[in-house]
């Protein structure tokens, strides 16, 4: 079954019982500031089904994206986890109910899926304070197999697909639905979930007997139904003025059994990404467990990227746009381990695009801005990746362990992010205690915020913007004179500093214009930098007077107080012939060849006359 004919049996199936097709919301949440992604198919539905009237009615269906960063560090450990998956659902509004939905979810997969009915196992909820046991879910699920020819009965867990044994109570923890993260007023309920038998072997050091819910995996659930009768109040729930049902099924997860696979992954709707990449590298997927979780992180991270920048998020340090770094800076790595070329996420790119063609024409009509997104931020954190990764390996190598102040002296002298330290020095059994490593981290940042605090507030100090002095934050120092000399070359002399903020990862420069830049100028800007940078100008300084480097034409904050000698840093052979020189205090790296490429990212209005530029170096 591919994953097009899945998704026209299920819209069909309920439409012709009276349901209305909805679209797939965002992944970022129009309307909840309380989380950041969709991570449920019944987020977008939350205000329906606490009572409001849906413009479409009381049946609908869907298939919904979802992203769920929670799950990121568990791909590729299991058979069944991804970050970015779409939910299959139906909804009933204060409609139909129990009997309907169980005896319908049992026959679409069944009769239009195709699975063995012998192979399903279904799961209800035990009760718990004054909510009682679902004994109405188990007579109706008794009865709706009968009907397959099956006996099944309510049994001890443990000894499952025994004695007719196919109803398992299980406690809150596994049969009760609401959004993580819920609040007061959200909606939930007891859920009754369907499960697949896919024969894989008990592995027993998830214990010596196998269940339903067991960490091995071998039952895999593909159907939730949420019998959402309750919504959340402080210290525990009551009823709702109406009962509503909440579907969900895994898409990916039910391509996988129907077609017989061993994990998601090796599905048509995944597959193909890790194809491009084996023609990419010269390791194939199947050669190794530690290859194929390489191969399995990329295709997943990569499917999921695509899918968050088509929906307008941007790499960033905040929200949304620090998951989707934390994921291509995972794919860089991943990468990295399977010898792919630089450039991957554009062939990459294009695979998602493919495969998604038609239930998601947009991934393939945006693709180019797409490609262009994933790739700025591929080359930007290659550089970094390479000397991070030597570093982490030394310390690694002389220590054995990695300590919190090791995590904070790569991120600090290299901008390598914590988490990607903690994941590495964790697969080499490097870190003794999560808990200690973080807590130390956390330490030596807030010591280094403020120690960066009181130096910016101290006699002297420079006026660049500059929050550390590792090797990028110098970089990007640097490549805030050269960016300020190319704004006057372009735009004329009236253009002068306003401040600057500058991080391991961009540089913010602000300066006083009174119009939006065109992108020819923003293009000749990009270009005069990237000519000194070609031209690899020696970076200097000299104490001068106050007077003499007034007099030498060194730019300044005009309206500061300065000391009587003053350090100007100028860029070229002499101070006479500079390309750029400043008031600054540095410090500066020794030669404009050491910058990179310079790239505008962003440029916009800060306030009446002044405007901003972030620029990126790569």
């Amino acid at each position: 079954m591919t994953h097009t004919e899945l998704r026209s049996k299920f819209i069909r199936y309920f439409s012709d019982r009276g349901h209305s097709k909805i679209p797939s919301s965002t992944l970022v949440p129009k309307d909840d500031p309380t989380t950041l992604f969709i991570g449920s198919g019944m987020q977008p539905l939350i205000p329906y089904l606490l009572g409001e009237k849906h413009p479409q009615g009381k049946r609908l269906v869907d298939i919904q994206k979802c992203f769920r960063a929670e799950d990121m560090d568990e791909v590729g450990t299991t058979p069944i986890h991804d970050t970015f998956f779409e939910m299959m659902g139906n909804w009933s509004l204060g409609d139909y109910f129990k009997k309907e939905q169980l005896g319908w979810a049992l026959e679409f997969f069944v009769k239009e899926v195709g699975l063995d009915v012998s192979k399903i196992y279904v799961t209800v909820f035990e009760g718990e304070g004054d909510i009682p046991k679902d004994d109405e879910s188990i007579k109706i699920w008794e009865k709706v197999f009968k009907e397959y020819g099956i006996e099944a009965v309510e049994g001890d867990r443990h000894l499952v697909g025994k004695e007719n044994f196919r109803i398992f109570p299980y406690p809150r923890a596994q049969n009760w639905w609401e959004r993580s993260g819920a609040k007061v007023g959200d909606p939930a309920g007891p859920s009754s979930e369907m499960f697949y038998d896919t024969g894989k072997p008990h592995d027993k050091k998830y214990g010596d007997l196998c269940h339903v819910n067991c960490d091995c995996k071998r039952y895999v659930e593909i159907c939730n139904n949420v019998l959402m009768e309750y919504k959340k109040r402080e210290g525990w729930y009551e009823p709702l003025k109406e009962k509503n049902i909440d579907m969900g099924s895994g898409l990916e997860r039910v391509l996988m059994v129907a077609n017989g696979k061993k994990n998601i992954f090796e599905t048509e709707i995944c597959f193909p990404i890790i194809q491009v990449a084996e023609k990419l590298s010269s390791i194939k997927y199947g050669e190794s467990p530690e290859t194929d979780r390489a191969f399995i992180i990329l295709a997943d991270h990569m499917r999921a990227s695509v899918f968050l920048v088509a929906d307008g998020v941007t790499p960033s340090s905040k929200e949304q746009g620090y998951l989707l770094r934390r994921l291509l800076r995972r794919c860089v790595r991943f990468a990295k381990k399977l010898d792919l070329p630089k450039g991957f996420t554009k062939n990459l790119t294009e695979a998602v695009a493919q495969i998604f063609e038609e239930p998601y024409p947009e991934l393939k009509n945006d693709s180019e801005r797409i490609k262009q997104v994933l790739s700025e931020e591929e080359e930007k954190f290659g550089e970094t990746l390479e000397r991070g990764l030597k570093e982490l390996e030394h310390i690694l190598a002389f220590k054995g362990t990695l300590t919190g102040k090791d995590a904070f002296l790569l991120y600090e002298s290299y901008g390598f992010p914590y988490e990607l330290s903690l994941e590495i020095a964790q697969e080499k059994n490097a870190v003794s205690d999560v808990g200690e490593v973080e807590k130390e981290y956390s330490a030596e940042l807030k010591k280094h915020k403020e120690l960066s605090g009181q130096a910016s507030q101290s006699a002297g100090t420079f006026k660049g913007g500059l929050e550390g002095t590792s090797e990028m934050h110098i970089r990007y120092h640097t490549a805030t004179h050269l960016l300020h000399q190319a704004l006057r070359d372009v735009l004329g002399d009236k253009v002068s500093q306003k401040g600057s903020n500058i991080t391991t990862e961009r540089l913010r420069f602000d300066f006083s214009f009174d119009r939006k830049l065109t992108d020819e100028e923003i293009k000749k800007v990009e270009e005069i930098v990237n000519t000194k940078i070609s031209e690899s100008l020696p970076v200097s300084f000299v104490e001068l007077s106050l007077e003499e480097a007034q007099k030498s034409g060194a730019l300044h904050f005009f309206n500061e107080k300065y000391p009587d000698i003053v350090k100007v840093y100028f860029v070229g052979d002499s101070l006479d012939t500079a390309y750029s020189k400043e008031f600054c205090g540095g410090p500066h790296i020794s030669n404009t060849s050491e910058l990179g490429t310079f790239k505008i990212t962003k440029e916009e209005a800060v306030s009446q006359g002044v405007r901003r530029i972030k620029a990126i170096l790569i």
